[in-house]
């Protein structure tokens, strides 16, 4: 990027100034900082800057454009702080920080741009008027601290409160102040001095809250308190009121992250008891009461600050050891080995272990290990290193207590890639003796796993093919049933790679094949169980396998059984526990489905689809409540993940909010399930027209995906003919939707119909126990 001076003709005492940017520019290099290549002056007395161009937007834009929630900007605004204070350390001082300053890449990295108005304060110590009384006052009066505008000395303070205004900006959708900005800049300082500034909660632009993917009063419940606090605190008028740096910032807004008291107060307690006074005289005589509620209320604050965590000491999650070989197709051999001990972990009874895809989340995550034990509710956390060259495996892995940070265990290991399964079966011993968990049946656990000929290629093939089928997209599914097949042809009694197979190839049928090729992949998935159990009958991972095969091929109880067998061989598997829920709701068993899955939760606390699902038991239940909060949680993990916003929508349907089912359909990014929530939605608003053009846009695209979809919004309008058309027709295509049944609030309104209990018999679940009365009478 090319930088020129924005005037008509040269100015020798430019130069000057020229150089002395270069000067600044040279001396940051910082990863959220555009990198400074070179400046000069033409042959022809121009004078130019050379930097890093950056492909980006806005911060503001980049954020609103996502719909990304407040934790998510929250995290992206934590680079920004690095960034400048990093600058600070370097005694350099932006002075025009804003939104079109900072922008975020194509990989969702902050890049902080132009410091061509920056100063060294030591030159300002030495000369005020170095730069401003040459080139003018550099800055956007919108962002500029009173200070600023008032033409006085300036320090890091300054830019603090420029980045209050980006961080309230970037929270509400307005700007703290509304400045006339052709006003004389010392006339805006006095200004901003004497206006009274609104806490972020009251100030919320109407379009800020689609932009969040939230309602207006989330929203404000969200910022009211300590965010409030927080941005207040860096917009303090008086500079010694700010906070005394970036990084002071940075840290209180990672504490509101983490769940903890921010260190930033709305004011002292002696302050705002004056203020009462003040505004209150008259009714100082009856206010002892208030008095002392407020001081109950100051005494709760600091006990939930110093109280002690209730999390189990016998807890522990094991995050993904990080591949320090230097090639990044040994991930996948770092990933399997985090895998071994969670698995060998998971089977010591009384130890809760987080499950993979709750504790995966975290790798390579700059969070603290309080945070993460935090978010995750274990006391331990397991960290590590793998690097792998040739023949050799070095391991290092720290057991770290997540209530203060402290190591409680480390230890470095060199072994022959050849003693690897016995290098495993150390650590996991060293780590369990430190927790006081016994790990007989975790080591025996870990034994199934690995090749009956102890075959290291073989187990290699399988962690590469796993590493594979957990990032779940067509070409990777296609290489993980290439990694598994190898591993069964290197080890055709590897029974653990013949249940990952079949796994891989249901999966693959069933999410990215028609009707007719998905059969060939079930054949191959059946055969791939079968072999499993004929080699190892109990081994949990192939009864899971077959029972996920069958589900897809519609064999309701015969998966029942097998999921069910995979429970009993393996207590603590979460996804036996999952698997069982979702066949048990199927057949209408809701309490014990919402129980299998909070169980299932609890060990994969991040798991945003498992919400999801517990979301539709519970308002098959009609408990809209704890489904609007299930599936919040889902799209607070995953907010632009598909089918999440269509299920807020549905939960809106059934209260008979139409306007909230409504903005709900409209947050569903765009496809089939954006177009069924809008046809569901549109069903129980008052423009008929509009519920016409909505069911038909539905059907005319989406007819061979959605049939029982259509179903529901047939049902919805009462049209029972056509509901049971398409229930037929969804029958025939195999639709996923036919196994929910028996739990949606839609179809079950038609539950005293003949041709109900009919269909049920014809695909196989039991009648309602009602309805079966009905008949017999």
């Amino acid at each position: 990027a090319l930088k020129l001076p924005t005037l008509t003709h040269s100015r020798a005492d430019l130069e000057q100034r020229f150089a002395q940017e270069r000067d600044i520019l040279a001396g940051l290099e910082h990863p959220h900082i555009a990198r400074f290549y070179d400046a000069g002056v033409d042959p022809g007395g121009q004078s130019y800057l050379v930097m890093e161009y950056v492909h980006g937007e806005a911060l503001t834009d980049y954020c609103d454009a996502r719909r990304l929630g407040i934790a998510a900007r929250l995290k992206l605004f934590l680079q920004v702080l690095d960034a400048v204070q990093y600058a600070h350390a370097k005694h350099v001082i932006h002075r025009d920080l804003k939104p079109s300053n900072i922008l975020v890449n194509e990989a969702g990295e902050v890049q902080l741009l132009d410091f061509g108005v920056a100063k060294l304060l030591e030159a300002e110590e030495a000369d005020p008027t170095l730069v401003t009384g040459v080139y003018g006052r550099g800055l956007t009066p919108d962002y500029a601290s009173p200070e600023l505008l008032r033409g006085e000395p300036t320090g890091p303070g300054s830019d603090v409160y420029s980045l209050g205004v980006v961080l309230y900006e970037l929270l509400t959708g307005a700007r703290p102040y509304q400045l006339r900005t052709a006003a004389w800049p010392g006339s805006l300082g006095t200004a901003i001095t004497d206006v009274e500034l609104r806490k972020p909660s009251t100030r919320i632009e109407p379009g800020a809250v689609a932009a969040r993917a939230t309602t207006s009063q989330r929203f404000a419940r969200a910022l009211r308190g300590d965010l409030d606090a927080v941005v207040l605190k860096a917009l303090a008028k008086d500079p010694a009121e700010r906070y005394s740096s970036a990084a002071a910032l940075a840290e209180d807004l990672q504490r509101y992250l983490a769940g903890k008291t921010v260190r930033a107060v709305p004011a002292r307690l002696s302050d705002r008891l004056r203020k009462f006074i003040r505004r209150n005289r008259a009714m100082m005589g009856v206010s002892v009461a208030s008095f002392a509620a407020m001081l109950v209320t100051i005494g709760y604050a600091l006990y939930r600050e110093v109280k002690p965590r209730t999390t189990g000491t016998a807890s522990i999650a094991v995050l993904p050891l990080a591949n320090e070989s230097g090639e990044a197709g040994q991930q996948y051999f770092s990933d399997g080995i985090s895998e071994d001990l969670i698995t060998a972990l998971s089977q010591s009874p009384g130890l809760k272990v987080i499950g993979r895809a709750s504790a995966f989340q975290f790798r390579d995550s700059k969070e603290d290990s309080r945070t993460i034990g935090a978010k995750l509710g274990v006391a331990h956390l397991l960290e590590g290193s793998v690097r792998r060259s040739g023949e050799v495996v070095r391991v290092s892995a720290e057991l770290i207590d997540t209530a203060d940070g402290s190591t409680q265990w480390s230890e470095h290991y060199d072994r022959p890639y050849k003693d690897l399964f016995a290098l495993q079966d150390e650590i996991t011993r060293a780590v369990a003796g430190t927790l006081r968990a016994k790990l007989l049946t975790g080591e025996a656990a870990a034994q199934r796993e690995r090749p009956p000929g102890a075959g290291l290629e073989a187990y290699n093939a399988l962690l590469e093919g796993r590493f594979y089928h957990f990032r779940h997209t067509e070409a990777d599914d296609r290489k993980a049933i290439e990694s598994f097949t190898q591993a069964t042809q290197l080890d055709p009694r590897y029974a653990l790679a013949w249940s990952e197979l079949s796994q891989a190839w249901t999966s693959f049928g069933g999410e990215f094949l028609e009707v007719a090729p998905a059969q060939e992949a079930y054949r191959k998935a059946r055969a791939a169980a079968d072999r499993a159990l004929v080699l190892s009958p109990e081994l949990a991972a192939a009864h899971l396998a077959k029972g996920l095969l069958l589900r897809n091929e519609f064999d309701w109880r015969g998966a029942e059984a097998e999921f069910r067998r995979a429970l009993a061989l393996a207590p603590n598997d979460s996804e036996a526990k999952f698997a069982l829920g979702r066949m048990l709701a199927t057949f209408g068993e809701l309490e014990p489905a919402i129980e299998l899955t909070r169980q299932a939760l609890a060990v994969e606390p991040l798991r945003a689809n498992w919400y999801s699902w517990l979301n539709v038991y519970l308002r098959g239940l009609h408990r809209f409540d704890a489904a609007e909060q299930a599936i919040r949680r889902a799209i607070e993990l995953q907010p632009a993940a598909a089918a999440y916003h269509q299920g807020l929508a549905i939960i809106e349907v059934q209260r008979g909010n139409a306007q909230a089912a409504l903005t709900a359909a409209q947050l569903e990014p765009s496809g089939v399930w954006q177009d069924d929530a809008l046809a569901l939605a549109r069903q129980i608003g008052t423009d008929p027209s509009a519920a016409d053009a909505a069911l038909k846009t539905l059907i005319d695209k989406d007819a061979n995906l959605a049939a029982y979809q259509i179903a529901e919004v047939y049902a919805l309008r009462n049209d029972v003919n056509h509901t049971f058309e398409w229930l037929d027709r969804a029958w025939s295509n195999r639709d996923a939707g036919v196994p929910e049944l028996l739990f949606d609030p839609f179809i079950l309104r038609y539950k005293d119909e003949p041709r109900f209990a009919a269909f049920s018999r014809k695909i196989g679940l039991p009648v309602p126990a009602e309805t079966a009365a009905r008949e017999a009478h």
